[in-house]
């Protein structure tokens, strides 16, 4: 029984690559197409997924809340609900609720929660549409409860990842230790200040007793008065 398998973004397609390697083990009829792992390198990719569409009567699609919108997901389960008559469309919903596919066209389709309760319905809902060849509950049942943890594990890693790298990304610079770059301006003003009181007042730098001893001592023959080489202001 084939089951397409439908992602959009790195999440769902992370999700969707752990659950076609799962699924198998736990209904060994499933054969699972995951666009990403079973098409060949130089096939036409297009024309590969249309053809598996058309193949195809069940599909699950990832839904994350980045590709709720996303035109591709949207379009292969357009394109899946209307091949036969008897195909079925779930949705699985990663780290998100049923509400938030209010305003989505993915929301006519049957929604299903990433908790043990609503995706063992799910399996048993994959079970009952292999009706030639469904297995008894009791066996879905301890299949299930076999391979559950490990499927519960791996999807709630990548789920704590993509949030840590969500958050990592938005995370507020942290505060600069301003405490040297405040020192460093305040020595520049200091000097600025010191230079303006220097220029309205040269005698603090050469005081005038100092300009005439040297002048004395230098030029004995033509002393002058520091007050007739000081520049008036």
């Amino acid at each position: 029984m084939k089951v397409f398998l439908s992602w959009s973004g790195n999440l769902s397609k992370d999700v969707a690559t752990e659950f076609s390697v799962w699924i198998p083990q736990v209904l060994q009829f499933v054969k699972p197409f995951l666009s990403s792992e079973d098409i060949e390198k130089g096939s036409r990719w297009g024309h590969e997924i249309a053809k598996n569409l058309e193949e195809s009567a069940h599909g699950v699609f990832f839904v994350t809340k980045e590709n709720i919108g996303a035109p591709w997901i949207n379009f292969e389960a357009g394109a899946l609900s209307k091949s036969l008559e008897n195909s079925h469309v779930w949705t699985l919903l990663i780290d998100m609720k049923n509400s938030d596919l209010d305003k989505g066209p993915l929301r006519q389709f049957q929604t299903t929660l990433f908790n043990k309760k609503e995706v063992k319905d799910l399996v048993k809902d994959i079970n009952s549409a292999n009706e030639e060849n469904a297995l008894p509950d009791n066996v879905v049942d301890m299949s299930f409860e076999k391979w559950w943890p490990d499927l519960e594990k791996s999807i709630n890693q990548l789920i704590s990842k993509y949030q840590g790298d969500a958050n990592q990304s938005i995370k507020p610079k942290e505060p600069q230790d301003t405490s040297t770059s405040n020192e460093i301006l305040e020595e520049i003003l200091g000097s600025v200040r010191n230079q303006e009181r220097l220029l309205k007042d040269p005698e603090q730098l050469l005081p005038a007793e100092y300009l005439q001893y040297v002048l004395k001592k230098y030029k004995p023959a033509n002393s002058i008065s520091i007050h007739a080489i000081k520049i008036s202001s």
